[in-house]
């Protein structure tokens, strides 16, 4: 699962990309944000992967501005692998308002380590992935 930033503000597009590895059976992958599974209509889904876009409301987070996703990979419902769940947190300030940014806000200075943390979490997902079905 690979996620650009760790904070968001309210309003702003969260943009999640899951992936999986090529098998016999494709397997079907859900989004949860706070373990409540997304409705398909914010998920554009291909082979090997789904996109999660949605806009974040103050309601998606936690008290406390926290937010935690996760992305199960579901096949024929015997075998599930979830990512392990990341969290978000929410940016305080002035909710997001598309082309009010100013440069200093744009990017994140977590996104290397998220690239670093997702292709971790790709590569474990994998090899739990490749040893159940070793195993089938």
């Amino acid at each position: 699962m690979t996620v650009m930033n760790t904070s968001y503000r309210e309003g702003e597009l969260l943009t999640v990309n899951c992936t999986t590895q090529p098998s016999k059976t494709m397997p079907t992958l859900t989004f949860y944000i706070n373990n409540r599974a997304l409705p398909k209509d914010v998920v554009r889904v291909w082979e090997g992967g789904a996109m999660l876009e949605t806009k974040l409301k103050r309601s998606d987070f936690s008290p406390r501005g926290e937010l935690r996703l996760k992305c199960v990979a579901s096949v024929m419902g015997l075998y599930n692998i979830s990512s392990g769940s990341i969290a978000i947190w929410l940016e305080h300030g002035k909710p997001f308002v598309l082309g009010a940014e100013d440069a200093s806000t744009t990017g994140s200075k977590n996104s290397a380590e998220n690239g670093f943390m997702s292709l971790g979490m790709m590569m474990c997902m994998y090899c739990i992935y490749s040893v159940q079905f070793m195993e089938a």
